[in-house]
């Protein structure tokens, strides 16, 4: 089989709205508009989960990590606050 790239790629959209946890997609803030995060603004809408723009670039993770744990950790918070449904992990 022939390398057909990213651009055969389909996310299985029925799987991830039944998924049995919260999904939220997003991207870099400096990212904005690129090619590579649009996908995620367009999967989010497709499957009617939140979209979150998180600081710095794609993968700022792996720049700053205290920089992305400090925006994932509010946005775990603002979605156990907003009573929905998140892992018992989060409720220690």
């Amino acid at each position: 089989m022939a390398w057909q790239g990213f651009a055969s790629f389909r996310p299985d959209e029925a799987a991830l709205k039944a998924a049995p946890f919260p999904i939220v997609l997003g991207a870099g803030s400096e990212d904005r508009g690129t090619y590579y995060a649009r996908p995620s603004v367009e999967i989010a809408r497709r499957i009617g989960v939140p979209w979150a723009e998180f600081p710095g670039i794609h993968m700022e993770f792996l720049r700053n990590p205290q920089r992305f744990a400090a925006a994932l950790r509010v946005l775990a918070t603002q979605l156990h606050s907003g009573g929905g449904e998140v892992p018992e992990s989060w409720n220690r």
